[in-house]
C-alpha cells in the first residue's frame, strides 16, 4: 500500500531568496534509498537487509541542513506513533524519532 512518506523535504516552491534550507538537503536525488529504507524498516522478514537503512544514514550524516531536517520530522509527527513514521529523516529512524523528547 502507497504511503507519503515523511523523510523526503517538500518540494520548495522557487525562492528568490534561494535560502531555503529544504534545497540543500542531501537527499534530494536519493528517493529511492530512502523509499527501500523504508520497506527495510518495516519488514517482516526474519533476516532483513539494512543496506538502504545504511546508505540513507550516511547520506543524512553529511547533510549540511541536519538540524533542520530533524527539527522539522520531530514537529510533523508530534504525537504520531513509531508505526505511523516513515523512513530516516535527519539521520534518526523512525523508532528514534518516536523516542525523541524533542520538539
Amino acid at each position: 500500500m502507497p504511503h507519503s512518506p515523511l523523510w523526503l523535504p517538500p518540494k520548495p516552491a522557487p525562492s528568490t531568496r534561494g535560502d531555503d534550507w529544504h534545497n540543500r538537503a542531501a537527499c534530494i536525488g536519493h528517493e529511492r534509498t530512502f523509499d527501500d529504507a523504508d520497506l527495510e524498516q518495516h519488514t517482516t522478514s526474519r533476516k532483513p537487509t539494512f543496506d538502504a537503512t545504511n546508505d540513507a544514514l550516511a547520506i543524512c550524516g553529511g547533510c549540511p541542513v541536519k538540524t533542520q531536517c530533524t527539527t522539522d520530522a520531530l514537529r510533523i509527527e508530534k504525537g504520531t506513533r513509531s508505526a505511523e513514521r516513515f523512513s530516516i529523516r535527519g539521520g534518526l529512524t523512525p523508532t528514534e524519532r518516536a523516542n525523541t523528547k524533542k520538539a
